[in-house]
């Protein structure tokens, strides 16, 4: 894996994807310490974010988005 810039994720509503309390993911309105992520790129050529908490953003539950303490398969993304 190879630790890139940090980045932040903006959405079309112009609100920042944010690490927000309890390992949840969030929106912010602008990118600060919350909102920081690391881009890094897996072996099979996706990409994991990584929050300055340490936890990695996922898509491990049903329509939800959170954080998770490991970077497995559900937080491992594909940039299109």
């Amino acid at each position: 894996m190879r630790y890139r810039q940090t980045i932040a994720l903006q959405g079309s509503n112009g609100m920042y994807l944010n690490h927000n309390y309890y390992n949840q993911a969030g929106y912010g309105e602008r990118a600060d310490e919350w909102e920081i992520l690391t881009p890094v790129e897996n072996k099979d050529g996706s990409f994991s974010f990584r929050s300055r908490w340490g936890k990695w953003l996922s898509a491990h539950r049903s329509n939800f988005i959170d954080f998770m303490p490991e970077n497995k398969a559900c937080e491992h993304w594909w940039i299109e």
